[in-house]
């Protein structure tokens, strides 16, 4: 039998017709590996430490059949007093697996755990001065966007525990962390393990340290949420119903709505059974696409509508489809008209600006970026929860114009707390001369993380956290009156200020810049060459070329900066990779993918200053 799990439900509520596509098991570009999911923001590890906090408790098994996980369950409520982790609720087709649920007689607490940070003192703060808490808009009695889908998660399970034990009290609880917390134990991330059982192939998380110790870390904080639950009840029990009709008499797909964050969908794929298509029809055919039109998610129509969903509505799809007077004034709608001008004339945009940065830049040139990850566990005692963990650096520096590039990398691949060798390695390459060039402000951010954790970990380094902080200072070059004389440049502010090619279709990431040139520039494809040492064709995107590597007995590949930092977290948590030869796969596929970041922004630089050489 089908079931609407609460994961199912979390779906249809962001789009009902994805639901169709979820359960008939169409092509997405979501990974299916449930190792991925479980290391999601240390997510797996944040569970297990409050199942700790419950040592009683009965540990029910999530695998086999749904039907007999929730006779289990049933079997084991009968008691008038219990614990469980991972209690299976069915009631019809709703489904729901409970983090944790206490019962003591016709009294529950249903415990939901998330990695997310609850801020207690500003709580108490907004409810003191005359808001409604950290939950509610500060003046409305209406759940805030940012944690209404926790809050429905919950209420999704309530609903379906009330249906199954009628007369019972529910006590809603949301188990977050608390970013007043300081870790009270060294090394807490390697006590967690993340295995896969043999015997059924599932995966399986693993506490290896002081169990006792551990129950009383204070990172996890306790929140009752009855009155976000009782608010958003009758809504989501309407929902659950119309889902609910959509499985009978067999599955169905909900009407699609087209709206600009079909941009996004995970079911826009290539080949014959795309999502995307099967809703947009004829529309999906049109180039070049309203959904590729930079910030398009800001445009309103004259009664504050949503504009793209009116074109949408009326078959309207093309760029050039939007009236000039919908873009109004301002930064955005400046890049917005820039986009449709020269999308149209098939032509790029070089503004003075590039002139400005590339007179303006002091060599040597370092052209640097980072791979990091942040677990919601910390690695010091002392640290609270969501520290930066820094963990590889590539770099590409410059000595002089024209010169050749030499490329220099760290990466930290072992259990610990990486940052302070991380920047001290970075300083010996970089040193006190030159301009730091970057693509987005991320750099800047963990340099400024770095520096902060510094002062309280490693105070005695205050020579590294001055060199840091002038490290960081930005180089201004939009406008002359802003003009200072900072070390760091940041590519993508100056890509927004200063330059449009069609093929970037609205985006300004490093890879969208990149791959709009790749085709047409036979230097940039050479230098590429010389930067990476291997070719590439001249159709297909260096990024997309990256190759693959056997790592423990499939094939994997980094291509993107999510998949570094999952590759990082496997190699930490996942006990089949502790093996030499699987670590090294990894480090041999992150170095790759981190040294062309910086090539990349080497060939962007470098085609910048041909096109304003030309120009004269």
């Amino acid at each position: 039998m089908r079931t609407l799990s609460k994961s199912d439900f979390k779906v249809a509520t962001d789009c009902a017709t994805k639901l169709y596509y979820k359960e008939e098991r169409y092509p997405s570009t979501l990974g299916e590996d449930e190792m991925l999911a479980l290391l999601a923001e240390g997510g797996f590890m944040v569970e297990q430490l409050a199942k700790l906090r419950h040592p009683a408790a009965v540990e029910l098994p999530t695998t086999g059949s749904v039907t007999a996980a929730a006779a289990q369950t049933a079997a084991a409520l009968a008691a008038p007093q219990i614990t469980l982790h991972e209690a299976t609720l069915l009631h019809g087709r709703r489904m729901a697996r409970v983090d944790i649920l206490e019962r003591d007689g016709d009294r529950f607490r249903l415990i939901e755990v998330k990695a997310k940070v609850y801020d207690r003192a500003q709580a108490e703060k907004e409810t003191k001065h005359g808001g409604n808490g950290l939950f509610w808009q500060i003046r409305e009695r209406e759940v805030r966007s940012e944690w209404r889908p926790y809050l429905e998660d919950v209420t999704y399970q309530v609903l379906i525990l009330e249906a199954l034990c009628p007369g019972a009290v529910v006590e809603p609880v949301l188990c977050l962390l608390d970013p007043a917390a300081r870790c009270t134990i060294e090394g807490l991330p390697t006590h967690f393990t993340v295995r896969r059982d043999e015997a059924t192939g599932f995966l399986a998380v693993d506490f290896t340290g002081d169990r006792a110790v551990a129950s009383q870390e204070a990172l996890l904080i306790e929140v009752s949420v009855r009155e976000e639950v009782d608010a958003l009840r009758a809504e989501v029990a309407e929902r659950t119903a119309a889902l609910l009709a959509l499985y009978e008499p067999e599955m169905r797909r909900a009407a699609p709505t087209l709206t600009h964050r079909c941009r996004d969908c995970e079911y826009r794929v290539d080949g014959e059974r795309s999502g995307f298509r099967e809703c947009w029809g004829p529309l999906a055919d049109v180039t070049p696409s309203i959904l590729e039109l930079y910030q398009v998610g800001r445009l309103e129509d004259a009664d504050k509508r949503p504009l793209v969903e009116g074109m949408l509505a009326s078959g309207r799809a093309s760029l050039h489809d939007m009236p000039d007077a919908a873009l109004g004034d301002g930064k955005i709608a400046t890049r917005q008209r820039l986009q449709r001008q020269h999308t149209a004339a098939g032509t790029a945009h070089y503004d003075e600006r590039l002139d400005v940065a590339l007179a303006r830049v002091r060599y040597p040139l370092h052209f640097i970026d980072f791979e990091t990850a942040r677990l919601a566990i910390p690695w010091h005692r002392g640290m609270r929860p969501y520290g930066q963990v820094a963990f590889q650096w590539s770099c590409h520096t410059q000595r002089e114009p024209g010169g050749a590039f030499e490329h220099r990398e760290w990466l930290f691949l072992d259990a610990g707390w990486p940052n302070a060798d991380f920047a001290r390695a970075l300083r010996a390459v970089v040193g006190d001369a030159g301009t730091i060039l970057t693509w987005a402000h991320h750099e800047a951010s963990v340099l400024t993380d770095v520096a902060r954790e510094l002062a309280t970990i490693d105070a005695g380094d205050a020579d590294l956290a001055a060199w840091l902080a002038t490290a960081v200072r930005p180089l201004e070059v939009d406008d002359p009156e802003t003009w200072r004389e900072g070390r760091m440049l940041d590519l993508c502010k100056l890509t927004k200020a200063a330059f449009y090619h069609p093929g970037m279709q609205g985006s300004n990431s490093i890879k969208a810049v990149l791959a709009a040139l790749w085709s047409t520039d036979p230097t940039l494809r050479a230098q590429h060459r010389d930067l990476m040492g291997r070719d590439a064709a001249a159709d297909r995107s260096p990024y997309d070329a990256l190759p693959p590597a056997p790592v423990s007995g499939s094939i994997e590949a980094i291509r993107e900066g999510t998949a570094a930092m999952r590759a990082y977290e496997r190699v930490q948590f996942d006990a089949a990779l502790r093996d030499g030869s699987a670590r090294e796969a990894w480090g041999a596929l992150l170095r790759e993918y981190c040294k062309l970041d910086t090539a990349a922004m080497v060939l962007i630089w470098e085609h910048w200053r041909r096109a304003v050489a030309a120009r004269g």
